[in-house]
């Protein structure tokens, strides 16, 4: 029994690297979609079709816990399979890396039902099809009313990531996404990166955006993990301490491989896997 990480491609691979950092005693399967990859230009009916074929997968694959370490697919398929199809595997939970940031960003708990007037400006950067679900906007504002939030797509940066573009050209392309942020909220608080993929180029968005915390979704999911864990004895109970890892793909391995450890930051080897 192992937590399965999914995500559309490599950038779940950056929160897999966390959590294993931060809870190394667990087993984890990792599956990604890289074959169907990027999911940010998707419709959103084949984000939830592609993202419930990946959580079948997993449980198939003998996960009791499955982490969407994916913003677009927590965004469009999350509340939908959570609410529907979990029946048909009593015991099994999957999680989102939506809700612990938007805990993290608001300074506010998941149930808390009257946020504090706090006005705060928050920046939101994203795929294309999170942003077109509003999902962090939404939330956001659910938690604190006096919250302003500007999302701005970057559609290009996730593959810009993944082909090794130079530095030059990402961080020229940081920059675009900075200014257009800029120009429709001036005065930044707070900003959030809302796609796995985004903090690879961290320090471009650290250097656009100074003296402004940037956060990055690795560490709250990892600390979102624990806390589930603590809260959910009976889950973390069948969970065996056996610390290995196992990483699933729809693409042919040997072509994501070097990527895929690069941004893992050790070897990696693919089982390829068909999901329908």
């Amino acid at each position: 029994m192992s937590i399965g990480v999914f995500d559309s491609g490599y950038g779940g691979l950056v929160v897999l690297r966390e959590l294993v950092k931060q809870l190394p005693e667990y087993s984890y399967v990792y599956l990604g979609d890289n074959a169907r990859a990027p999911y940010g230009t998707r419709t959103p009916e084949e984000i939830y079709q592609f993202t419930l074929q990946a959580v079948d997968k997993l449980f198939a694959e003998g996960c009791e816990l499955v982490i969407l370490a994916c913003n677009t697919a927590s965004a469009n398929a999350l509340r939908r399979i959570q609410q529907h199809d979990l029946l048909r595997y009593p015991g099994k939970k999957v999680l989102g890396i939506l809700v612990p940031t938007i805990e993290q960003i608001t300074g506010l708990p998941w149930s808390a039902l009257h946020p504090y007037p706090q006005a705060i400006n928050i920046g939101v950067f994203a795929t294309q099809a999170t942003v077109n679900s509003h999902a962090y906007k939404t939330e956001i504002l659910h938690r604190n009313p006096q919250a302003k939030v500007v999302e701005v797509a970057c559609p290009e940066l996730a593959t810009l990531i993944e082909s090794g573009a130079d530095e030059v050209v990402l961080r020229d392309y940081v920059k675009q996404c900075v200014d257009q942020l800029r120009s429709e909220l001036p005065d930044v608080d707070a900003v959030l990166l809302g796609c796995t993929h985004y903090p690879l180029v961290l320090e471009h968005f650290v250097s656009e955006l100074p003296g402004i915390p940037v956060f990055d979704q690795g560490q709250i999911t990892a600390d979102a993990l624990r806390a589930y864990l603590s809260n959910h004895p009976e889950l973390e109970k069948r969970l065996p301490r056996e610390g290995d890892w196992r990483f699933l793909t729809t693409a042919e391995p040997e072509l994501i491989e070097p990527l895929a450890t690069a941004f893992f930051g050790l070897p990696i080897q693919y089982e390829k896997v068909v999901l329908s």
